[in-house]
């Protein structure tokens, strides 16, 4: 059933519903800045590439059919999803009985344009320059190794962020768009299948010698909080689609 209630003002309306969202967020950036400091006292991104690495210039990732696949086909879904949301809005604005469907798919849409398509791969991508694994004097290449944030203005590089898993941890927006219209546990589904799409995404990045650790942690961190931004932008004119059950700690604030 539709709760038939007014659009929230604040935070004491929103944070039954968010509250998961925050932590959620706050934990990636707590992941990524905590792999950024290791790396000062042991380089995890070389360690970590290591392991995928087999000379004579061998990637796991170029002998595995899966990470073939990941790497060619992955993106796919995500554009599908947002090509799907544009359309289901596009219906909504003509079909009365979509209206309800606007909303999440708007979201959908200007997360996906915002966070992989202008932060990752329209401005970090091509302003950082960042040299990927496999074209490193370490892996047989001849660029210079930089450690993430040492930034170099002489390297040539796309490596961070990554455009793949910034792609993949987008889908963790399915979850943003259900902790608003639609119910929790579906907020928490889609944060998993997000974080699990992601992260075999990832892995197959790596293990291909495309990227480091550093930058797939990055990518989820930051598409992320574009998720949340764009999110946060939008509660002022939304409204809940159905009751969530609030068993929240912050529920008391409702």
């Amino acid at each position: 059933m539709t709760a038939n209630v007014a659009p929230a003002s604040g935070f004491r309306e929103w944070a039954p519903r968010v509250w998961p969202l925050v932590i959620f967020v706050a934990l990636l950036l707590s992941l990524a800045l905590a792999v950024s400091l290791v790396i000062r006292f042991w380089d995890v991104d070389l360690a970590t590439a290591k392991v995928w690495w087999h000379k004579p210039r061998l990637w796991f990732g170029m002998r595995s059919a899966l990470c073939q696949a990941l790497n060619d086909y992955s993106p796919v879904l995500a554009a599908l999803v947002a090509i799907g949301a544009g359309l289901v809005g596009l219906m909504a604005i003509f079909r009365k009985s979509w209206r309800h469907l606007g909303p999440p798919a708007l979201y959908l849409v200007l997360a996906y344009l915002l966070g992989p398509g202008l932060l990752v791969n329209g401005l970090l991508k091509h302003s950082w320059n960042r040299a990927r694994p496999k074209d490193v004097v370490e892996f047989g290449g001849h660029q210079h190794y930089e450690r993430v944030f040492l930034h170099d203005p002489a390297s040539v590089g796309r490596s961070f962020p990554s455009g793949h898993a910034s792609a993949a941890f987008y889908l963790c927006s399915l979850g943003f768009a259900a902790a608003v219209w639609g119910r929790r546990e579906n907020m928490y589904a889609g944060l998993a299948f997000g974080v699990a799409w992601g992260t075999l995404v990832s892995w197959s990045r790596v293990a291909s010698g495309a990227h480091f650790l550093s930058d797939v942690f990055w990518s989820a961190a930051l598409v992320n909080v574009v998720n949340a931004g764009v999110l946060a932008a939008m509660l002022p004119w939304s409204r809940p689609s159905v009751p969530h059950t609030e068993d929240s700690p912050l529920a008391q604030f409702s």
